[in-house]
């Protein structure tokens, strides 16, 4: 809450009258000149009152959930940020992976959902899901952070194949499991839109970049492909869950609903 917020108006409504002066009188060199070093004046005096005094207590006050806050540096509000970000996304996993962990996928990254997507439904038994041991392209690097790191791919010792399954419990990704399962057990009695589960990995607490979620959604569908029956809002019941359905899921998976 800046104490000082009639003066910030006042600059701002300033550089706002400069901004017309400069387009009336554009004709004029002297005055445009003039007009520009008046403006340029405004626009460091708003940047010293909103940027440079930003941790002078006697100009603001830090608020957080009805509380003031001492903030007397940036490092100090980091801290203070970083503790209420833990608070409201307090189930947000760590995953450190720079190609998929952002808000927008890259066209090679994209590529290489695919490919790992078609890895699993036909290799989901095989060790690395039969990725050679001597390349890495990037859907394998893929795997390896997000499946194989996790536990979430992993060797039935019993039957002496590999599966996905939920990851172990000391695991970062184990309450994404859990609340992704949690939202397939809610469709028991009713269909629920496949569109909700992106929105609830997406909020708080989970607060997902949507890279991940276009990983993990399909993913997990994979994974419980056997737990679950999937219709389309027009076509009906999808019997079989193929390359071609996970890409419709993931284009538009307001069109599917689970049960």
């Amino acid at each position: 809450l800046y104490k000082n917020y009639r003066q910030i108006k006042d600059e701002l409504l300033m550089i706002l009258k400069y901004n017309k002066l400069l387009i009336n009188h554009q004709q004029d060199i002297n005055a445009v000149k003039l007009l520009a070093d008046e403006r340029q004046f405004h626009l460091q005096q708003l940047e010293n009152l909103v940027i440079n005094k930003l941790f002078n207590n006697n100009k603001n006050i830090w608020i957080n959930n009805g509380k003031e806050q001492i903030i007397l540096s940036k490092h100090s509000l980091y801290e203070w940020l970083t503790a209420i970000c833990d608070k409201l996304y307090n189930y947000t996993p760590k995953f450190n992976n720079e190609l998929i962990n952002k808000q927008f996928l890259s066209g090679p990254i994209s590529t290489a959902r695919k490919h790992l997507i078609r890895a699993l439904l036909s290799n989901e038994h095989l060790e690395d899901l039969g990725f050679k041991k001597d390349k890495f392209p990037p859907e394998k690097a893929i795997y390896v952070s997000l499946l194989k790191e996790s536990g979430i791919h992993q060797k039935n010792n019993k039957l002496g194949y590999y599966e996905l399954n939920s990851p172990p419990n000391d695991s970062d990704l184990m309450q994404l499991w859990d609340e992704s399962e949690n939202f397939l057990k809610s469709s028991l009695s009713n269909k629920r839109n496949l569109l909700e589960l992106y929105k609830i990995l997406a909020l708080s607490p989970f607060k997902l970049k949507k890279g991940l979620i276009d990983f993990w959604i399909p993913i997990f569908l994979i994974a419980k492909k056997e737990d679950f029956a999937l219709f389309h809002v027009d076509g009906g019941f999808v019997p079989f869950i193929t390359e071609d359905t996970i890409d419709l899921t993931h284009k538009k998976p307001q069109n599917f609903l689970i049960k």
